[in-house]
């Protein structure tokens, strides 16, 4: 039977420990700032020992959730893309504090729950609360943590998160710069005190690369001979070729004439070894232009969007913007399709008109 203390801490916060035990079972505490949660986490843990569906590890007993991340930044992480790396540790730093830290055997789809929401009440620095596919992607880090500990290294029997419901991510949105928005934009971001913006924004726009795969981009990842220039650091982690139109090799070839002696990126900071932070002129840029509602991730929207409707098909799309599968870019479906009802429209005229020519032909033949 599960007991339940009111304890009441130094600075004065009350909070309820739970301590149960079922026979044959090890013994099984936790501390909650709410009686209904002891309560609730009591009953259900209790429920779930005695039908067997938790099985204690002999290290999940002994092991706390900062031991499981440090083992996964050490052996798993160096796998990874650099930047994907940094964003990790950030991510998994954010769970080992908002869960308390706890032991692996004490952790449970409440628990991740109770933090998904405290989550997705944080507000971004624009003021509004955390998308839910930024949630989502908070999720799905620490859900591959759990998915390593218990498949290969035997900390964890379940993954608590595969019982936690995710947040509904509807990723309908597709803002893209109209050729009258690019017209106002482009003069102002060409006379911005960043002299890497007018590149770094024609870059995205004309090859659809990401803020980060445009960051990471270093002077050896350019092919000058063929024009291309090649992204490592991407999100799925495979290497994805983007062709130069002659405008981007004139911009880099000046960049690189001007780049500081041993410099790595090349969009960096003053000594060219660390990547450049552009976010201040580039929402500077937006707001003299008078672009609203617009995100850097949409000049990716843009260039996928103009592509459809240039006549490019779904999988030419998706292998522009490097998705391996169709999901992604069925947003911009509809733009094909108007593009295709276009060509379709100007088919059919021209096949009646070369008919009604050919029949016109015939009856001057006849006649």
């Amino acid at each position: 039977m599960p007991t339940i203390d009111r304890r009441i801490g130094k600075d004065g916060k009350v909070s309820y420990r739970v301590r149960l035990r079922v026979p044959n079972k090890p013994l099984m505490t936790k501390t909650f700032s709410r009686k209904t949660d002891a309560k609730e986490w009591a009953m259900r843990t209790e429920s779930d020992l005695r039908d067997g569906k938790i099985k204690e590890t002999k290290q999940g007993k002994k092991r706390r959730l900062s031991h499981l991340v440090d083992r996964y930044i050490a052996d798993i992480l160096p796998q990874k893309p650099h930047h994907r790396q940094v964003k990790t540790k950030r991510l998994l730093a954010w769970w080992v504090e908002a869960l308390e830290n706890p032991l692996l055997t004490e952790l449970t789809n409440i628990e991740i729950a109770a933090a998904r929401d405290k989550l997705a009440k944080i507000k971004t620095r624009l003021g509004k609360p955390m998308a839910p596919a930024t949630v989502v992607n908070y999720m799905a880090i620490l859900s591959h943590v759990f998915s390593t500990a218990a498949q290969e290294w035997g900390w964890m029997t379940s993954n608590p998160i595969a019982l936690t419901k995710k947040p509904v991510v509807k990723n309908e949105r597709v803002r893209f710069l109209s050729v009258d928005e690019m017209a106002r934009l482009k003069p102002v971001v060409d006379a911005s005190p960043c002299a890497y913006l007018p590149t770094i924004v024609d870059f995205s726009l004309l090859t659809g690369a990401r803020r980060s795969e445009i960051a990471n981009l270093t002077w050896g990842d350019v092919d000058w001979i063929n024009k291309r220039a090649y992204l490592r650091e991407t999100k799925n982690g495979t290497t994805r070729a983007v062709i130069l139109l002659p405008s981007l090799v004139m911009d880099l070839t000046a960049l690189k004439k001007n780049a500081p002696a041993g410099a790595k990126y090349i969009f960096a900071r003053e000594d060219g070894l660390k990547p450049l932070i552009f976010e201040k002129h580039w929402q500077a840029a937006l707001d003299e232009a008078k672009i609203e509602n617009f995100r850097f991730h949409d000049l990716r929207h843009t260039f996928a969007s103009h592509l459809a409707m240039h006549g490019a098909t779904l999988r030419e799309i998706a292998d522009a913007l490097g998705h391996k599968t169709l999901q992604m870019v069925m947003r911009y479906s509809h733009l094909c399709e108007q593009h295709q009802h276009k060509r379709v429209h100007a088919m059919g005229l021209q096949l009646l008109a070369a008919v009604e020519e050919k029949m016109k032909e015939a009856m001057h033949g006849k006649a």
